[in-house]
């Protein structure tokens, strides 16, 4: 590196130093603190420090990842083993997440892979063998200076097989029709039970652009049979954009 390069280099150094070192002394104030030391931060004192930073960041300065363990197959020594590889490759941390999934694969095609690999097996949620483990995990994590954040929970998204029907997660799907009217509407529109249906009408039928004060509450004249119905409306002139809204 030439000399030139070499002066910018420091100048710009010295600018980010000086921002480290003055934002420190704002945030300790009142605390009677240059600055407040937590175990993620990095902080250069000098210019030979600052570079030594950037050339050799360390294990504070690096990134996270998440770490899947599928159907809690876990040991302590396949754990240790894949820390010490993060570490070895610059990971400073892992969002641990339990995934259980007995409603994607058959526990028999789970097990038959598990046989594949020596002493792996499925442990139980918080048994006293699964929280052996996790301990084991967080003190080597420790022993490497490695963050670990653990995600409590045996499902995906985040939660697990003991939530009920009554607080599982939920998503509003829409089923959308154009009909045509004056017309007699029917089996053109499929309504599910405990959905809502409405209708606007149309003033683009492109961008499904609707003219506001045109909404209709069609629920009410719905037909039920079995899990179906039909809906029972006669459409004014012009097109209709129809809405099914359904929580599944």
């Amino acid at each position: 590196m030439d000399n030139s390069k070499r002066l910018l280099l420091d100048w710009l150094m010295v600018k980010v130093l000086v921002v480290l070192l003055v934002s420190g002394f704002v945030c300790g104030l009142g605390r009677g603190e240059t600055y407040k030391k937590t175990d993620y931060s990095y902080r250069a004192m000098d210019i030979g420090g600052l570079r030594e930073g950037f050339e050799r960041p360390p294990i504070e300065a690096g990134p996270w990842v998440y770490w899947f363990c599928f159907d809690n197959a876990i040991t302590a020594q396949e754990m240790e083993r894949e820390i010490k590889e993060m570490v070895a490759a610059g990971i400073s941390g892992a969002e641990f997440r339990f995934i259980e999934f007995d409603w994607w694969r058959k526990k028999e095609d789970v097990d038959k892979e598990l046989a594949m690999v020596g002493d792996h097996k499925r442990l139980e949620y918080l048994s006293d063998e699964f929280v052996d483990v996790i301990e084991h995990a967080c003190s080597v994590a420790e022993r490497y200076g490695f963050k670990l954040s653990i995600n409590m929970g045996m499902g995906w998204p985040p939660g697990g097989t003991w939530i009920t029907e009554e607080y599982r997660t939920r998503k509003l799907k829409a089923n959308a029709t154009i009909v045509e009217g004056p017309k007699e509407v029917g089996k053109d529109v499929r309504v599910p039970k405990d959905s809502r249906v409405f209708a606007w009408r149309l003033v683009d039928e492109k961008d499904k652009t609707v003219q506001a004060d045109s909404f209709v509450n069609l629920t009410d004249r719905v037909r039920f049979r079995g899990e179906y119905g039909v809906l029972s409306w006669k459409a004014p002139e012009g097109k209709w954009l129809v809405v099914v809204f359904t929580m599944g």
